[in-house]
């Protein structure tokens, strides 16, 4: 048998590498939503309802419609709650195995709400003790009463200021996304509506044209570019499974919006 230099498998991990990192053609579908209550992929989806004091954070109902999570509770501040939240999450398959997107730059999500609200979205590893301190990364996407298909990008994802070096960066995080979160946690008087749809990853910049499979029910495209901020670094990622992209589809029209730091949160804020 012949026997490799050590050039030359330096060479062959160096092809190996690039070739595993390279862009994929097609999005990576994450969750397309059906009854009961769980993603194409059998998936379960997670109500998510808390709250610094106990009452301030309640789920009326959560369920599909025409391929769309819909989510109705209360957020408060009548037992004077510092946070609460409410909303869903849902992991990349029904085995809830972690999946590597560190080829992919933007998520494309469908969101609508019954008023104009801020929705906050995370990207949640594997790791309890982040996950427990909150402090994976997250974005804020100010959302429309249209349902609507917003492509945001990922640069836009970072831990929230309070978290310190316990925070994961996203790009810590994406060699093994575990589940992706969607809440509402601005108190209101009135109940609380919003409404979560298919979700996609994909690596072509919001510049490019980008392609999906079919949708159950027409949604506009909303493209989200963000200025870059730093992030603190995290050691040991966890392994993570390779996912095969969603099958290619004509192109959809996109919309360009922007995404800013917003002063209060110390997060990225897309509109």
């Amino acid at each position: 048998m012949r026997r490799l230099t050590a050039a030359k498998l330096a060479a062959c991990a160096v092809a190996f590498a690039h070739a595993a990192h390279a862009a994929p053609d097609t999005p990576l579908l994450w969750a397309d939503f059906k009854e009961p209550m769980q993603s194409h992929l059998g998936a379960p989806v997670q109500q998510l309802a808390m709250s610094e004091r106990s009452g301030d954070a309640s789920i009326a109902s959560v369920q599909v419609a025409d391929a769309v999570v819909q989510v109705e509770g209360r957020l408060s501040t009548a037992n004077a709650s510092q946070w609460a939240t409410l909303g869903i999450e849902v992991g990349g398959d029904a085995r809830g195995v972690p999946v590597d997107l560190s080829a992919y730059e933007h998520l494309r999500i469908r969101l609508a709400s019954a008023t104009p609200r801020v929705l906050r979205i995370r990207l949640k590893g594997t790791d309890l003790k982040i996950q427990n301190a909150g402090c994976y990364p997250v974005m804020m996407m100010r959302v429309g009463t249209q349902l609507s298909d917003y492509l945001i990008p990922l640069s836009a994802f970072g831990p929230e200021s309070f978290c310190g070096e316990r925070g994961a960066s996203i790009a810590q995080t994406l060699p093994a996304v575990a589940r992706v979160e969607v809440t509402a946690n601005e108190p209101s008087v009135e109940p609380v509506r919003f409404q979560v749809g298919r979700m996609e990853f994909i690596a072509a910049t919001a510049s490019e044209p980008v392609t999906t499979a079919p949708p159950p029910a027409p949604a506009p495209v909303v493209a989200a570019t963000a200025t870059a901020g730093s992030t603190p670094t995290l050691r040991n990622a966890p392994p993570a499974a390779a996912r095969k992209p969603s099958p290619p589809a004509p192109a959809s029209r996109a919309v360009q919006v922007v995404c800013e730091r917003n002063p209060r949160y110390g997060l990225m804020m897309c509109h």
